[in-house]
């Protein structure tokens, strides 16, 4: 039992105990689900409701906090949510709110009364409020729950109500006084009806207050005394599942279940879905029948229209070939179109395409929604009926006719099945909804089917004979209608329908049309170049996540996105090539091939130490991704990119530490204000530099500012910033009273051994001290500090080598503690978090290397000095991966770094990017080497094979852009043109600052990274991209600026390795007489490729030769000779003695002409490198 819980009084444990006694598995049956302590699914039948009520009442009168919600029958009482979202800086006026609750109960009062009879006495509106509004980050959460509980009504005819209710309420702009954020349709929530399950009344969802009752109405609105329903009866009262079909309250005359049904046909669109064809079921005389059914339910219109007449005969053919017939009636609609032996003619040429059965289903409920609803009707009755015998697979084959475009199994073996829930295919684990739908659905079809039955055996013009028929088939359907809740039955029947809908080819076609872009309430075609529903035999299941809103250039929000643009890429040419190339990461189509590099900025100087979370220690440049760096909070931080580059660098002197590091001006360094009292006054004034923060932290204040910035700030402030360390913690609570005494009075905790040997705990004082005591409590390690200390406040180091006293170096640090080491012995200062005044100088530019980190970014260099790290990600990469959602991806530099894999090999991260748009790749290590091949083939369009761990090799067509974000260009070991068109490298050169002085400086915008997480800032940025695409893109190829070809050709120079192999290793001394053999050149080679890559390079002697015949002056070569005169190879030495070159170029023969000829063993050895 949780702590939390171990204390409650016995009716809270009885509670749970009950709960625990009926906790049903997933796919099972349930009636209440707990979102909290202890979460899970749970039945509570009818013999058990009393119980139930009688313990949850009890339990909530010891104070339990209870989080349970009950899920909705077929029918229950009329229930409202309404939820309202206002502006932070805005207090809603009760009074106008209070008028606004009246009116709209007086509509909706009018609309239930339009469809229902009930008495006065029983027409009680209870509202049920929160104490306080939810606190979002951009506004307020509030609304009233509302609830009629004596009235019953269907959950179809509270849809039909609520669009009814809606359109009146827009009608009239009850909410315009209101200033309202949202949309009536967000206002008045549709998914309380039946989707989401309703809170109990009592409970809450955690950290939320519950929803209590606060008012009842009369018929006329008026208060009465609500503390008549305040009582222990209130729990069972307020209930949604209390009301079973006998309960219903009765139609007003002229409407029923069945008119009922028709208008709830006509405005939800997401009970009947359509269209997808199963390619394992041969199209069948039902299909055939069916087809020319809906056929007849057609508009006249459509086959007026070229473009939908042509459509209708893609989906007849892809039904079955015989359907031609039906597709020559049909065109004889429009007579002034037809044209005889014409169908005929393109019938034999028509392809398979996405058009299925399913497309005739969607097109016959759009063209005649009341004719459609009654060949539903019918469709449903006749698979019913086909079922009566009782067995799982009849049962199942009713259910695959009813939900087959519903539902697809994409994997028997692993039972892997998808729901259409327009706009998209949601994977759907298990198939778990189908329990659901043969719960309640199904088994609402068998009971209404035997009641049908029985009422039909009741008509006098039935004969002995046929009643007693009827009676039979009676009484079987209520068996089935009995035992279809049965968990072993329905688990039969799941099973069987895993054949029947099964379709080997979804999976490999799922995500795979590259023409739309999905949204919450829809998708984008832009093949058609419009925004429509989402269809089955769209395939899709990726989805942005987001609204598509149509495009507003007057919106604030667009117009915002446009400048932010502009700021970025200022110039005309820059400025369109890059909403050219961010609008093709909305569609599939890959038309230009090309590589994506973007760059950007980075850190420390090389060499610097930066403190792992392991208490090693390790230089800037050799960290990779992956990484555990220790954070000042003592917990580990992750490593998730890397930069490097160059920049002006500056020294950053620790004036109380005598000590320093190196970093560029974007550093941003971590400082201590000393001074409480101008805190106000200071965060003022540091507001104009962009990256500072502050924070507060144990009692004291903290700034985090760029070093550039920090140069600016008045010595007025500078002299209360210091620099800090922090000891390196532990995860225990430890008696503050007992190190203070250690820090205070320095006393001898423990002997120090001359044997090198601590008493008691035996820890030796040798090279591995540290990763010996590293993971020992912050007591323990300050404990075995002082039994070292000598003479009050130092360490006497003649006992020890230098290995062994950096050890204990590390350790004071470990703890807080400063250290300056002087002579023959450590100075030990004990305060526990040091501090330094600072000062910086101006170095020269040289390179930078950085990292980022998750957490709070905070971390240690050696010292245990806390500081900051660069934040690598671009804005507007974040921008589009915020938008696009599932369409966006990040994945390993290693996909193009590494040797291509076989196709049989596992490789995830290539898996992963099937059915993406917008790909990005992190920053690459200084050693990695793109593989050109592999790069050619993903940006080319190319089918690519792979798998993930476990699964069958797929082949995919890659859709996506890719990106590389870096400070420093990999090389690119190629000079051949098919790589270097591919390859396009765009500078970000503009900084955003408070106060621009310089050309390439903009003011920042501080709110802009969260802006772009809001949902209006995701929509407008897509519909800012889709009405660029179709305006600039979609018929018209992108002009590459200057810019970028001359970027590009900057860094083609820079990748040349046999160039800057000639630039590092080979002087040109214009005298014939040097000269220096191929042979010599290519060992030289092969030793630097080696030094500066750390790999071994793969090129072969002969190809070496070729490659500086094309690279050396023309008069340096000697023909037919394996000499290259006028140029020798540079010395290391720094005296510039020549002599091992020398003697290396004559021991070498000078019948060289093993050099045009692979040497085999080397290619041996250096496969393994490729």
């Amino acid at each position: 039992m949780s702590e939390l819980f171990k204390n409650k009084k016995n009716y809270t444990q009885d509670f749970y105990n009950f709960l625990t006694e009926h906790k049903v598995q997933r796919g099972e049956q349930y009636s209440h689900t707990s979102l909290g302590y202890p979460k899970g699914c749970y039945l509570i039948e009818t013999k058990d409701k009393d119980k139930f009520f009688n313990i949850y009442k009890k339990a909530l009168g010891e104070g339990t906090e209870i989080f349970m919600s009950e899920v909705h029958r077929s029918q229950g009482p009329i229930i409202i949510d309404l939820d309202i979202k206002y502006a932070k800086d805005k207090v809603l006026d009760t009074r106008i709110y209070d008028k606004f609750i009246l009116a709209f109960l007086k509509i909706y009062n009018d609309i239930i009364l339009k469809y229902l009879v009930t008495d006065e006495e029983d027409f009680l509106t209870f509202l049920f409020e929160k104490s306080k509004p939810t606190e979002r980050q951009d506004c307020f959460k509030d609304g009233v729950h509302l609830m009629y509980p004596y009235i019953c009504a269907s959950n179809k005819l509270q849809y039909v109500m609520r669009n009814e209710l809606v359109q009146k309420v827009n009608e009239l702009n009850l909410f315009q006084g209101l200033e309202l954020l949202n949309k009536t349709e967000d206002i008045i929530d549709k998914a309380v009806i039946e989707t989401n399950n309703w809170m109990l009344y009592g409970s809450n969802k955690e950290q939320n207050p519950p929803y209590l009752l606060t008012k009842v109405l009369n018929y006329n609105l008026k208060d009465i005394d609500k503390q008549k329903y305040d009582n222990d009866l209130i729990y069972e009262f307020l209930s949604i599942r209390k009301f079973g079909k006998e309960n219903l309250t009765e139609f007003r005359e002229g409407f029923d279940e069945a008119t009922i049904l028709k208008e709830y046909e006509k405005l939800n669109k997401k009970k009947i879905q359509v269209g997808r064809k199963h390619v394992t079921v041969v199209s069948n005389q039902e299909d055939i029948r069916t087809a020319k059914e809906l056929c007849e339910l057609l508009n006249v219109d459509r086959a007026k229209s070229y473009d939908t007449w042509l459509n209708v005969g893609f989906c007849l053919h892809n039904v079955d070939y015989c359907l031609l017939e039906t597709w020559i009636e049909f065109s004889k609609l429009s007579p002034g179109n037809y044209k005889d032996g014409e169908c005929d003619k393109l019938w034999d040429n028509f392809r398979n395409n996405n058009y299925s059965l399913g497309s005739l289903y969607r097109w016959a409920r759009e063209d005649n929604p009341e004719r459609y609803a009654e060949f539903l009707l019918t469709k449903v009755n006749e698979a019913i009926l086909e079922s009566i015998d009782g067995s799982s697979y009849s049962i199942a084959k009713a259910f695959y006719k009813i939900y087959r475009f519903n539902y697809v199994c994409g994997d028997i073996k692993n039972n892997m099945w998808y729901e259409f829930k327009n706009p998209r295919w949601i994977e759907c684990e298990e198939g778990h909804t189908i329990y659901t739908k043969l719960n309640e659905d199904m088994a609402n079809q068998y009971e209404k089917l035997a009641h049908a039955i029985f009422t039909k055996a009741l008509l006098p013009t039935i004969s002995a004979k046929e009643k007693e028929e009827l009676t039979d088939k009676r009484k079987k359907v209520e068996k089935i209608y009995e035992k279809i809740r049965n968990v072993s039955l329905k688990n039969n029947i799941i099973t069987e329908c895993r054949t029947l809908f099964y379709d080997p080819l979804f999976k490999s076609r799922l995500n795979e049309n590259k023409c739309v872009l999905v949204f919450n309430n829809g998708v984008y075609d832009f093949k058609e170049n419009r925004f429509r529903d989402g269809l089955p035999e769209d395939y899709m299941s990726y989805t942005t996540n987001t609204n598509y809103v149509k495009f507003d250039s007057n919106s604030k929000i667009i117009q915002e996105i446009a400048n932010y643009f502009k700021s970025v890429q200022p110039e005309e040419e820059m400025y369109k090539y890059i909403l050219d190339n961010l609008s093709l990461c909305l569609v599939g189509l890959i038309p230009d091939e090309k590589f994506h590099i973007w760059t950007g900025t980075g850190c420390h100087s090389k060499g610097t130490k930066i403190l792992m979370y392991d208490g090693s220690l390790k230089n800037v440049e050799e960290i990779i991704t992956g990484d555990y760096i220790m954070g000042d909070d003592s917990k580990k931080r992750t490593v998730t990119q890397i930069f490097n580059g160059k920049a002006m660098m500056y020294k950053v002197n620790q004036l109380d530490f005598y000590s320093s590091y190196e970093v560029n001006g974007n550093h941003i360094l971590c400082l201590r204000i000393i001074n409480s009292k101008i805190i106000n006054e200071l965060e003022k004034y540091i507001f104009k530099f962009r990256d500072s923060h502050f924070y507060h932290e144990n009692g004291y204040y903290y700034l985090e500012i760029r070093v550039e910035d920090y140069l600016q700030i008045e010595d007025k402030y500078k002299r209360y910033l210091y620099g800090y360390k922090k000891r390196i913690d532990d995860n225990y609570h430890y008696n503050n009273e007992y190190l203070h005494y250690l820090n205070k009075d320095k006393k001898l905790i423990l002997k120090y051994d001359k044997n090198n040997i601590m008493n008691d705990d035996y820890i030796l004082i040798d090279e591995n001290l540290y990763e010996n005591v590293k993971g020992f409590r912050l007591n323990k390690r300050i404990t075995l500090i002082e039994s070292i200390i000598e003479n009050n406040s130092e360490i006497n180091i003649n006992n020890f080598n230098q290995n062994v006293t950096d050890e204990i170096i590390k350790l004071c640090h470990s703890v807080g503690y400063h250290t300056i080491t002087y002579n023959d012995a450590i100075k030990v200062y004990r305060n526990c978090i040091p501090l330094s005044k600072i000062k910086i100088e101006k170095l020269e530019e040289d390179e930078f290397y950085g990292f980022e980190i998750g957490g709070n970014h905070r971390y240690m260099i050696s010292d245990g000095t806390i500081t900051h790290n660069s934040n690598g990600k671009s804005i507007t990469v974040d921008m589009l991966n915020n938008a696009l959602g599932d369409f966006a991806a990040e994945v390993q530099i290693t996909l193009l770094t590494r040797k291509r894999p076989d196709a049989t090999a596992p490789n995830p991260e290539l898996a992963r990017t099937k059915g993406k748009r917008f790909v990005t790749l992190q920053e690459p290590e200084n050693t990695d080497t793109l593989q050109i091949g592999y790069l050619k083939s993903l940006t080319g369009g190319a089918k690519v094979s792979t798998r993930t761990l476990n699964e069958k090799t797929f082949e995919f067509e890659p859709q996506f852009k890719l990106f590389l974000l870096c400070n420093k260009v990999p090389e690119i070991p190629s000079n051949d043109g098919g790589t270097w068109r591919r390859v396009r490298v765009m500078p970000w050169e503009m900084k955003f600052v408070d106060n621009p002085i310089k050309s390439n400086e903009k003011k920042a915008d501080r709110d802009l990274k969260e802006k772009i997480k809001t949902d209006v800032w995701k929509e407008s940025l897509l519909s800012f991209l889709v009405n660029h695409y179709e305006i600039n893109v979609a018929s018209k190829p992108v002009v590459e600026p200057p810019k970028v070809l001359k970027y590009t050709k900057m860094y083609q120079d820079i990748s040349d390795v046999y160039q800057n192999f000639i630039s590092d290793r080979i002087q040109f001394t214009n005298n014939s007489k040097d000269k220096t053999s191929y042979k010599v050149l290519y060992e030289e080679f092969k030793s630097w490729f080696h030094t500066t890559r750390n790999i071994r390079t793969t090129v072969k002697a002969s190809e070496f030769k070729i490659e500086m015949l094309n690279k050396i002056p023309p008069d340096a070569v000697k023909a037919q000779s394996q000499f290259i005169k006028g140029l020798l190879l540079k010395n290391n030495d720094e005296n510039g003695n020549n002599e091992n070159k020398d003697k290396i170029n004559k021991n070498i023969d000078e019948d060289d002409s093993d050099i045009e000829e692979d040497n085999e063993g080397q290619h041996e050895t250096n496969k393994s490198y490729a």
